[in-house]
């Protein structure tokens, strides 16, 4: 293996929508319900030791919660590696700690950084939390003047979606700020999209797709995609290589595949790996029996997907089950993930 991502998922509670460290005004708002990773912080380095003997490469992703919630475990981790030019760092945020705790990263080349900033534009105090949109937008401007590597990721729901562009041209308004344009990225919630028929027959709504699409064509450095470039369908490798190249530290210790797989139900022995209190061969072995199990299989119907740009994991909609049946579409009840997972990427990707 030449590389892979460890990816840190910070915090329990919260997930990077949420803006609750901001509104307490400090940055320890969840230190109170304890924190595994940052309590046995030796253990996640002997993991992380472990692979960086055996690959060429590796990422470090800092994943929420809001990771900055917890700066000194943050710095730890940056610190110890930060002198290694074989290592890059990852944050995703939601900004609003961002400018103050830059010390942790100041002086890591540019090149080796990334961050990808949550941030909703418009409806960012509606959707996320009041007083927050401009917090956020100065934290992008600060990302600029650092002359940083980084993306904003932007999330709609079935009632949001209507307004795509009064959102997008607010990403065009501060591109203008800045002085230079930088990577959007679109997520969709997409649960709220189940019963949601009368979006995909939306006249105005197809009109605005279409000029995001016609924009994204003649900035190809700018504009807005969807965020899921990382299973492109038409790329095979992509898919033999997501689940052997990452592995998850999650908040209460348990290893898993990715930085969502750890919601599931954690009786599920092909979801977890192992636990960072195991030897990390132990786990490494837990993780090629099951690679082993499921043999890379991608569906026919999933290969020949018009789609070029799904985020769905293999095991997504067969968690409860055997990793001989990951690689498969979602049963029909589950559809409206595709249906609107191919609408997108249509005008944002095509």
């Amino acid at each position: 293996m030449k590389y892979v991502e460890i990816l840190l998922v910070v915090g329990k509670k919260c997930n990077f929508r949420c803006s609750y460290c901001y509104t307490q005004h400090k940055e320890d708002a969840y230190i109170d319900e304890g924190n595994i990773l940052s309590e046995n912080i030796d253990k996640v380095f002997k993991h992380i030791d472990w692979y960086l003997s055996r690959v060429e490469t590796m990422r470090i992703t800092f994943y929420g919660g809001e990771p900055l919630c917890y700066p000194d475990f943050i710095r730890q981790i940056v610190s110890r590696y930060r002198e290694n030019p074989n290592i890059d760092f990852n944050l995703v945020t939601n900004g609003v700690l961002l400018q103050k705790h830059w010390d942790i990263f100041e002086g890591i080349p540019k090149n080796r950084m990334f961050f990808a900033v949550s941030y909703d534009y418009s409806l960012q105090d509606i959707q996320r939390h009041e007083g927050t949109y401009q917090v956020v937008r100065d934290a992008v401007k600060f990302l600029v003047q650092k002359g940083c590597r980084f993306k904003t990721i932007t999330v709609f729901t079935n009632e949001t979606l209507p307004r795509i562009k009064e959102v997008f041209e607010d990403h065009l308004k501060l591109e203008k700020e800045c002085g230079r344009e930088f990577i959007g990225r679109v997520n969709t919630a997409k649960s709220t999209f189940k019963d949601a028929e009368s979006v995909y027959t939306d006249s105005k709504l197809l009109e605005d797709l279409q000029y995001i699409q016609r924009y994204n064509k003649e900035h190809p450095r700018g504009g807005w995609r969807t965020n899921a470039c990382m299973l492109n369908r038409k790329n095979e490798y992509a898919y033999l290589n997501f689940l052997p190249e990452c592995y998850a530290i999650c908040p209460d210790g348990r290893i898993t595949w990715d930085c969502r797989s750890w919601f599931y139900n954690d009786s599920i022995d092909s979801l977890t790996t192992g636990t960072i209190f195991e030897e990390p061969e132990i786990v490494y072995e837990n993780r090629q029996k099951i690679l082993k199990e499921w043999g890379g299989h991608i569906s026919k119907e999933c290969k020949d997907c018009e789609t070029t740009a799904c985020k769905i994991t293999p095991f997504r909609f067969h968690e409860n089950e055997s990793p001989v049946h990951w690689g498969e579409p979602p049963t029909n009840a589950f559809k409206y993930h595709c249906k609107i997972t191919r609408f997108m990427a249509k005008y944002l990707n095509g």
